[in-house]
């Protein structure tokens, strides 16, 4: 073996690389997670909002739209806690969809992340969406 690549060779050899790299994966929080993470949680649309929640929501979609599924634990974590305590302009339901697309990864971790929900109505309806879904696979 050429000396000039052995300390490369060992280095491979001691590491696991699919280990590497599904902790980098782990590790890794895409961009629009955070910038969503950085804006935080959305405001229940309510009569009163005025022509200023439309840039809001216009960033909020933009991110939003911008994350493709599945979602890593630590990004669930971050969508989770953005959820509002109502509706905002149905992007509610494009959080369900990325929410309900780590479900197929850990299913034990997918139930533990609903229940931090911080709205008490998107919670419930995270749990029963998660109900019908597993009798629709039970049966």
């Amino acid at each position: 073996m050429n000396n000039a690549l052995a300390p490369l060779v060992n280095m491979y050899i001691n590491q696991d690389p699919i280990r590497l790299i599904l902790k980098n994966l782990l590790i890794t929080m895409r961009k629009e997670v955070l910038e969503l993470k950085n804006i935080g949680r959305m405001p229940t649309e309510t009569l009163e909002d005025t022509e200023g929640i439309l840039s809001l929501i216009e960033k909020y979609d933009s991110l939003i739209s911008n994350i493709e599924s599945p979602i890593s634990l630590e990004e669930a974590k971050v969508i989770i806690s953005i959820f509002p305590e109502g509706f905002f302009y149905d992007l509610h339901w494009d959080l369900v969809r990325l929410i309900e697309s780590f479900l197929m990864q850990n299913e034990q971790q997918y139930l533990e992340i609903i229940n931090q929900c911080p709205s008490e109505e998107w919670k419930e309806v995270l749990n029963t969406r998660y109900i019908n879904w597993k009798k629709r696979v039970m049966s």
